[in-house]
């Protein structure tokens, strides 16, 4: 009976053992949060650059967000600068809009990290240990609304005498939406 209560107590403690050593292998390979922290930093970054751009105020009644908006055509590098104001320079960023056509994402604009330094090169293509990506929708008026009256009324014996319906000459104008994506990689 004691050799029998030996093996079995040595194959439990090898047992044992052996699910310590796995235990610990499988937490140090397997790390799910070991960037969690600069991750978390970069979206917080990212989030407060959208949220910043939407509110404040870039000139008068212009926010950052509309200027960027309307730079986006016409000059996509100065749009990115727009952007670099608030995103610290040991990130590189780049700014994606999405194309219906093709269902993909196309690069608007990119600025690399750490801007005078011998890391120059290194945008969000090279190699990135982290990438975080935030989706925003930007509205433009592509056509401005009317500033004229609402209505107009062609009068029969007087000029604000209405004879009929009155009829309308507002012109509300058109939105343009466009879905882009600021990707900010370290």
């Amino acid at each position: 009976m004691g050799r029998g209560f030996a093996f079995s107590f040595d194959a439990f403690v090898a047992f044992m053992l052996a699910m310590v050593v796995i235990a610990t292998l499988f937490a140090f390979v397997n790390k799910p949060y070991g960037y969690y922290d600069e991750y978390r930093q970069m979206y917080l970054i990212g989030r407060d650059t959208i949220e910043t751009m939407s509110r404040a105020e870039y000139s008068a009644n212009r926010t950052y967000m509309e200027e960027f908006a309307s730079q986006l055509d016409s000059s996509p590098e100065g749009a990115c600068n727009l952007v670099r104001n608030f995103i610290p320079v040991q990130y590189a960023f780049r700014i994606e809009e999405y194309n219906n056509d093709t269902d993909s994402w196309d690069l608007v604009c990119e600025k690399k990290r750490l801007e005078g330094s011998e890391h120059t090169h290194l945008g969000c293509d090279d190699f990135a240990k982290l990438k975080v990506t935030l989706p925003f929708i930007v509205v433009e008026d592509s056509v401005p609304p009317s500033t004229d009256q609402q209505y107009g009324y062609n009068g029969c014996t007087g000029e604000w005498t209405p004879c009929a319906t009155p009829e309308s000459v507002f012109e509300p104008g058109s939105l343009e939406n466009r879905l882009l994506r600021l990707v900010i990689c370290v």
